[in-house]
């Protein structure tokens, strides 16, 4: 499946496919209060509250998470804040979205850092981010 991909100023993708001639909508999550989900949906190591996300991307690269990564919003007096504990991303931005389009940024970012580090490289956090990342993620061929 050949998949295009373009970012619009609003922070959604537009989406073509080979496999649908339709055009698809990303919309970028719009948070209204936390979610909170049942408990067989709980995606590395429990956290549970905030908007579940699966495909990140940054300049026409697309990762895809095999769980939900949740992530936390929050606005400030200035900025809004995109947040994954467990993964250790925290972004921010003048709005939500630019805050969330950071936040994939983040992702595609570690993902390829962590897939190229030698595991004779890491200990401790980053070797279980490392585990991580080579779990639940995967990049998405167009």
């Amino acid at each position: 499946m050949n998949l295009a991909l373009k970012q619009k100023d609003d922070g959604t993708f537009t989406t073509a496919s080979s496999f649908s001639s339709r055009i698809l909508k990303v919309v970028q999550p719009v948070l209204t209060e936390s979610t909170e989900l049942p408990k067989d949906e709980i995606p590395l190591r429990g956290a549970t509250k905030g908007v579940p996300q699966w495909l990140f991307f940054d300049e026409g690269t697309i990762i895809k998470s095999l769980k939900p990564v949740f992530v936390v919003f929050d606005k400030g007096r200035e900025l809004c804040f995109a947040e994954n504990e467990t993964l250790r991303i925290y972004e921010s931005g003048p709005t939500q979205a630019e805050a969330n389009r950071e936040f994939s940024k983040s992702i595609v970012h570690f993902y390829y850092y962590y897939k190229n580090l030698p595991d004779c490289k890491v200990t401790g956090k980053a070797k279980e981010l490392k585990e991580i990342y080579s779990k639940y993620f995967q990049e998405v061929k167009g």
